[in-house]
This record gives structure tokens, C-alpha cells and sequence, in this order.
């Protein structure tokens, strides 16, 4: 329920900021897109959670990602979904650090606080999308993930069938 409440207030104050988009500079730019993309990103996560959950009925654990990160053409879209979406989060909060410290009269951090949080982001999101595409150690699916992805892609072979 907190999650809703957040998402629905994100896209209003979002979509207050949208309607002067063209006057907005720098880092609340970055935070109103921001916003939207984590807001894309949680409510697409909800429902398939819910999809796989009550659909497929199938525990939503760390195989739920990694299935779809381990092979394409699942992988075309979600290296760059799971990247964006972890990394809005980082930008949004670098965005909120330096608008609380300008206003708290401590600019001298406040750009150094935004630019090293965005780093940071920038950084967790490819460490956690290289795990979740199997670059630090192979990612054996179980059966019922396998099936999960052929319902979607009856093509679809995980990869230690193909011999990756």
C-alpha cells in the first residue's frame, strides 16, 4: 500500500514539474524523469510479481529475475529495464540529497553529494545486472522457470542447454 501511495504522489508531483519541463535545468530534470522512469519500472515490477505470483503460481525469488536475464530475447529489454530502473532510484535521491542541502545552506556538498550518490547508482545497478545475467557464476534454471519463459518464448533455451 505504501508503495502505491508513493508511486501515485511521485507521478503527481512528477507531472506538476512536466508541465514546466522546458524551464526545468539540471538535477531537477534528472529527478522528474527520474521519478518516472522508477515509477515505470515499480509498477511493471507489481504486476508481473502479481502475474507470476498468482498466474504461474510460482515463488517470486531471486530466480525470477535471473531467468529473464538469462538468455534472449528476454535479455534484449531487461539489461536495460533492470539498469534504468535501479539506477532512477540513485538519481532521484542524489536529486532530493542536493535540493535538502541547498536549503539547509550547505552547497558546498551539495553537488559532490548528488554527483557521488549518482556514481554510486550508477555502479550498484551494473554490478547487479552483471549478477543477474549470470556473469559471476552460471545460473542453473530450475524447471518451472524454464517453462515460466517458453510460455512467453516456446523458442527459449536456458543456457546451460545451449552450453554457455
Amino acid at each position: 500500500m505504501l508503495i502505491a501511495v508513493q508511486v501515485v504522489l511521485g507521478i503527481a508531483l512528477s507531472s506538476a514539474k512536466l508541465r514546466h519541463f522546458t524551464k526545468l535545468e539540471g538535477w531537477a530534470k534528472a529527478q522528474a524523469i527520474s521519478g518516472l522512469v522508477f515509477a515505470f519500472f515499480i509498477l511493471q515490477h507489481l504486476f508481473s510479481l502479481a502475474m507470476t505470483r498468482l498466474y504461474f503460481d510460482i515463488e517470486t525469488d531471486f530466480y525470477w529475475p535471473g531467468s529473464v536475464m538469462s538468455g534472449p530475447p528476454f535479455t534484449y529489454y531487461f539489461t536495460a529495464y533492470y539498469f534504468l530502473g535501479l539506477f532512477a532510484i540513485f538519481v532521484h535521491a542524489g536529486a532530493a540529497v542536493r535540493f535538502g542541502l541547498i536549503r539547509s545552506r550547505n552547497r558546498r556538498w551539495a553537488e559532490p553529494a548528488a554527483v557521488a550518490i549518482t556514481a554510486t547508482g550508477a555502479v550498484t545497478a551494473g554490478v547487479i545486472v552483471l549478477m543477474l545475467l549470470g556473469s559471476f557464476y552460471l545460473i542453473d534454471l530450475p524447471d518451472e522457470w524454464v517453462a515460466y519463459l517458453q510460455w512467453y518464448y516456446p523458442a527459449f533455451e536456458p543456457p546451460s542447454a545451449t552450453g554457455r
